[in-house]
Protein backbone atom coordinates (compact mmCIF):
# COMPACT_ATOMS: atom_id res chain seq x y z
CA UNK A 1 0.00 0.00 0.00
CA UNK A 2 1.24 3.76 -0.99
CA UNK A 3 0.96 6.62 1.08
CA UNK A 4 -1.56 7.98 -1.41
CA UNK A 5 -3.82 5.31 -0.83
CA UNK A 6 -3.39 5.07 3.27
CA UNK A 7 -4.30 8.57 3.21
CA UNK A 8 -7.19 8.48 0.99
CA UNK A 9 -8.44 5.04 3.02
CA UNK A 10 -7.73 7.26 6.09
CA UNK A 11 -9.79 10.19 4.62
CA UNK A 12 -13.15 8.20 3.88
CA UNK A 13 -13.19 5.36 6.62
CA UNK A 14 -14.53 5.37 10.13
CA UNK A 15 -12.09 4.73 12.99
CA UNK A 16 -13.33 1.78 14.05
CA UNK A 17 -12.59 0.42 10.19
CA UNK A 18 -8.98 2.31 10.15
CA UNK A 19 -8.36 0.35 12.98
CA UNK A 20 -9.77 -3.04 11.96
CA UNK A 21 -7.95 -2.69 8.23
CA UNK A 22 -4.22 -5.00 8.37
CA UNK A 23 -3.34 -3.35 5.69
CA UNK A 24 -3.14 0.34 7.70
CA UNK A 25 -1.76 -1.17 10.48
CA UNK A 26 1.15 -2.62 8.29
CA UNK A 27 1.41 0.40 6.29
CA UNK A 28 1.72 2.41 9.76
CA UNK A 29 4.37 0.01 10.63
CA UNK A 30 6.75 1.40 8.34
CA UNK A 31 5.80 4.99 7.55
CA UNK A 32 5.83 6.89 10.07
CA UNK A 33 3.90 9.81 8.71
CA UNK A 34 0.47 7.64 8.19
CA UNK A 35 0.96 6.37 11.37
CA UNK A 36 0.69 10.11 12.68
CA UNK A 37 -2.00 10.97 10.32
CA UNK A 38 -3.88 7.97 11.61
CA UNK A 39 -3.61 8.13 15.41
CA UNK A 40 -4.25 11.77 14.79
CA UNK A 41 -7.63 10.78 13.51
CA UNK A 42 -8.73 8.57 15.94
CA UNK A 43 -7.41 11.11 19.16
CA UNK A 44 -9.20 13.90 17.76
CA UNK A 45 -12.14 11.62 16.98
CA UNK A 46 -12.27 9.98 20.31
CA UNK A 47 -11.63 13.65 21.63
CA UNK A 48 -14.79 14.71 19.91
CA UNK A 49 -16.74 12.06 21.38
CA UNK A 50 -15.83 12.58 25.09
CA UNK A 51 -16.44 16.37 24.14
CA UNK A 52 -20.27 16.20 23.17
CA UNK A 53 -20.91 13.78 25.56
CA UNK A 54 -19.65 15.88 28.23
CA UNK A 55 -21.51 19.28 26.53
CA UNK A 56 -24.37 20.34 28.14
CA UNK A 57 -27.51 21.90 26.86
CA UNK A 58 -27.65 25.96 27.84
CA UNK A 59 -31.57 25.54 27.59
CA UNK A 60 -32.85 24.33 30.84
CA UNK A 61 -34.55 20.99 31.02
CA UNK A 62 -37.67 22.55 32.55
CA UNK A 63 -37.99 24.76 29.22
CA UNK A 64 -37.32 21.84 26.59
CA UNK A 65 -40.06 20.01 28.22
CA UNK A 66 -42.43 23.02 27.81
CA UNK A 67 -41.63 23.31 24.75
CA UNK A 68 -41.97 19.95 23.74
CA UNK A 69 -45.55 20.02 25.38
CA UNK A 70 -46.51 23.36 23.66
CA UNK A 71 -45.68 21.31 20.37
CA UNK A 72 -48.21 18.56 21.26
CA UNK A 73 -50.74 20.82 22.35
CA UNK A 74 -49.86 22.61 18.90
CA UNK A 75 -50.37 19.86 16.56
CA UNK A 76 -53.53 18.45 18.34
CA UNK A 77 -55.42 21.77 18.08
CA UNK A 78 -53.86 21.80 14.34
CA UNK A 79 -55.94 18.19 13.53
CA UNK A 80 -59.02 19.19 15.47
CA UNK A 81 -58.74 22.53 12.49
CA UNK A 82 -58.17 20.39 10.20
CA UNK A 83 -60.84 17.90 11.30
CA UNK A 84 -63.40 20.92 11.50
CA UNK A 85 -62.57 22.59 7.90
CA UNK A 86 -62.61 19.46 6.39
CA UNK A 87 -66.23 18.79 7.85
CA UNK A 88 -67.43 22.02 6.74
CA UNK A 89 -65.57 21.58 2.86
CA UNK A 90 -68.01 18.33 2.97
CA UNK A 91 -70.78 20.76 4.06
CA UNK A 92 -70.01 23.26 1.54
CA UNK A 93 -69.80 20.82 -1.33
CA UNK A 94 -73.03 18.65 -0.73
CA UNK A 95 -74.94 22.34 -0.08
CA UNK A 96 -73.42 23.16 -3.64
CA UNK A 97 -74.69 20.17 -4.87
CA UNK A 98 -78.58 20.65 -3.84
CA UNK A 99 -78.48 23.83 -4.41
CA UNK A 100 -76.76 24.46 -7.31
CA UNK A 101 -76.15 21.40 -9.10
CA UNK A 102 -78.78 18.90 -8.58
CA UNK A 103 -81.40 21.11 -9.66
CA UNK A 104 -79.59 21.99 -13.23
CA UNK A 105 -79.26 18.68 -14.04
CA UNK A 106 -82.43 17.41 -12.35
CA UNK A 107 -80.71 14.55 -10.18
CA UNK A 108 -81.19 14.48 -6.40
CA UNK A 109 -78.50 13.52 -4.03
CA UNK A 110 -79.73 13.80 -0.90
CA UNK A 111 -83.32 13.23 -0.92
CA UNK A 112 -84.00 12.74 3.04
CA UNK A 113 -86.99 14.19 3.91
CA UNK A 114 -86.95 16.12 0.98
CA UNK A 115 -90.30 18.48 0.87
CA UNK A 116 -92.55 18.72 -2.22
CA UNK A 117 -95.23 21.13 -2.81
CA UNK A 118 -98.60 20.04 -4.44
CA UNK A 119 -101.78 22.20 -5.04
CA UNK A 120 -104.60 19.62 -5.20
CA UNK A 121 -108.24 20.31 -6.76
CA UNK A 122 -110.77 19.18 -4.07
CA UNK A 123 -114.02 17.68 -5.63
CA UNK A 124 -116.46 17.95 -2.60
CA UNK A 125 -114.60 18.90 0.57
CA UNK A 126 -114.24 22.90 1.17
CA UNK A 127 -110.80 23.73 1.79
CA UNK A 128 -110.91 23.87 5.77
CA UNK A 129 -112.57 20.80 5.94
CA UNK A 130 -109.87 19.13 4.08
CA UNK A 131 -107.00 20.84 5.81
CA UNK A 132 -108.71 19.69 9.64
CA UNK A 133 -108.32 15.89 7.88
CA UNK A 134 -105.05 15.91 6.71
CA UNK A 135 -103.34 18.04 9.48
CA UNK A 136 -102.66 15.16 11.85
CA UNK A 137 -100.43 13.45 9.34
CA UNK A 138 -98.38 16.57 8.40
CA UNK A 139 -95.92 15.72 11.12
CA UNK A 140 -92.71 16.30 9.71
CA UNK A 141 -90.35 19.87 9.86
CA UNK A 142 -91.24 22.86 7.41
CA UNK A 143 -94.89 20.17 6.07
CA UNK A 144 -97.95 22.86 6.20
CA UNK A 145 -101.11 22.89 4.06
CA UNK A 146 -102.54 26.24 2.68
CA UNK A 147 -106.02 26.77 2.25
CA UNK A 148 -106.84 29.79 -0.70
CA UNK A 149 -108.89 32.08 -0.28
CA UNK A 150 -110.69 31.93 -3.47
CA UNK A 151 -113.83 30.02 -4.39
CA UNK A 152 -111.62 27.36 -6.14
CA UNK A 153 -111.61 24.10 -4.56
CA UNK A 154 -108.06 23.84 -3.96
CA UNK A 155 -105.79 23.14 -1.01
CA UNK A 156 -101.67 23.32 -1.37
CA UNK A 157 -99.62 21.04 0.68
CA UNK A 158 -96.33 20.39 1.39
CA UNK A 159 -94.63 17.68 2.73
CA UNK A 160 -92.16 14.32 2.39
CA UNK A 161 -93.27 12.02 -0.27
CA UNK A 162 -94.58 9.82 2.95
CA UNK A 163 -97.06 12.39 4.34
CA UNK A 164 -98.00 13.38 0.81
CA UNK A 165 -98.71 9.75 0.17
CA UNK A 166 -101.03 9.74 2.98
CA UNK A 167 -102.45 13.28 1.82
CA UNK A 168 -103.47 11.61 -1.13
CA UNK A 169 -104.86 8.47 0.20
CA UNK A 170 -106.83 10.62 2.61
CA UNK A 171 -108.40 12.58 0.12
CA UNK A 172 -109.47 9.48 -2.52
CA UNK A 173 -110.56 8.06 0.48
CA UNK A 174 -112.99 10.67 1.52
CA UNK A 175 -113.38 13.65 -1.40
CA UNK A 176 -116.01 11.45 -3.62
CA UNK A 177 -118.84 13.72 -4.63
CA UNK A 178 -121.07 10.90 -5.90
CA UNK A 179 -120.94 8.95 -2.82
CA UNK A 180 -122.05 9.72 0.77
CA UNK A 181 -118.44 9.79 2.09
CA UNK A 182 -118.48 13.93 0.84
CA UNK A 183 -117.91 14.66 4.51
CA UNK A 184 -115.29 13.88 7.41
CA UNK A 185 -116.18 10.79 9.30
CA UNK A 186 -118.40 12.03 12.54
CA UNK A 187 -116.78 10.26 15.16
CA UNK A 188 -114.80 6.98 14.77
CA UNK A 189 -115.48 4.26 17.39
CA UNK A 190 -112.79 2.64 19.02
CA UNK A 191 -114.00 -1.11 17.47
CA UNK A 192 -113.57 1.31 14.08
CA UNK A 193 -111.70 -1.35 12.01
CA UNK A 194 -110.79 1.08 9.60
CA UNK A 195 -109.18 3.48 12.00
Amino acid sequence: MTCQECLSLLATSSVFEIGQDRRVLEHGAHCDGCRRAARLIVESERDLGVYLDSAASSIPATRTAEAAMATVKRRRVGRVINAVCAALFVAMLIATWQMVIAPRVGAPFLSLGAKHTETLRLRCLSPADAGALIEPYLRSDGSFYYKGRTPMQLITVRANAEEMRMVKSLLLQYDFPGESKCALPQTMSAEDPSR
